[in-house]
């Protein structure tokens, strides 16, 4: 969920590595596609998410679509 001062908090995330990234879009990305997300890599945030972790990222929010 995310707040009104734009924290957010996500429950139950498997572990593994993530991209994080802010958009200001509200159109869902082809999260799925590999292809689609590599110009996102440099934008956002990796993080590895272990089993009954917890993480603080702060992250800038994208301009625009690379």
């Amino acid at each position: 969920s995310i707040s009104t001062d734009g924290k957010a908090s996500f429950d139950g995330v498997a572990p593994g590595q993530y991209l994080l990234l802010a958009t200001r879009h509200d159109e869902p990305l082809a999260f799925r596609d590999t292809e689609s997300l590599r110009r996102y890599e440099t934008e956002g945030k990796r993080i590895e998410v272990a089993a009954g972790a917890t993480a603080d990222v702060q992250l800038d929010v994208l301009a625009e679509e690379p």
